[in-house]
């Protein structure tokens, strides 16, 4: 017989992610907390923790899920410049996490209507310029299976690939 688990996580988890959201935004220029070996392996780490508790609610019924994961992508997006491979890789992360959850159409508009100098001009070559030259085989390995995912989620409506 199948059991059925409530999810408990889910009514909570916007109000924990935003709260990690807040703080990442008010101390993003602080040095202190993000500067050197040690800043560089919090922020892979703090990128990690969202991407879990992101897929931790994936079950819970509601659009809050989605818009969770729209915001992740675009957070995870701001760091995917980092020189370190470990905040790369945790990029990667977020962004796979939040690929698996947000509507086809966010894929499509990020995809399709490319402009300069913003999310949607550059994500995708982003990927690819991982997946294909990153030094690190991690970040490689995850990039193209990212691209694989979002090849399957819909070849037929997301031709990006």
């Amino acid at each position: 017989t199948a059991i059925t688990v409530t999810n408990r996580f889910g009514p909570i988890a916007a109000q924990m992610m935003y709260s990690l959201f807040a703080f990442i935004s008010r101390t993003k220029s602080e040095e202190s907390i993000w500067g050197g070996p040690l800043g560089e392996k919090f922020l892979s780490e703090f990128l990690r923790t969202l991407s879990i508790m992101l897929d931790c609610s994936r079950t819970y019924p509601g659009n809050s899920v989605h818009v969770m994961a729209q915001d992740l992508f675009e957070l995870a997006w701001s760091f995917h410049d980092a020189q370190s491979s470990e905040v790369r890789y945790a990029v990667l992360a977020a962004m796979g996490t939040s690929i698996s959850l947000v509507p086809v159409e966010f894929l499509m508009r990020v995809g399709h209507f490319i402009g300069e100098g913003d999310i949607s001009s550059e994500w995708i070559s982003f990927l690819e310029k991982c997946g294909f030259s990153d030094p690190d085989t991690d970040c490689r390995a995850l990039a193209l299976m990212i691209i694989g995912t979002i090849a399957e989620t819909d070849h037929n409506r997301i031709s990006m690939w």
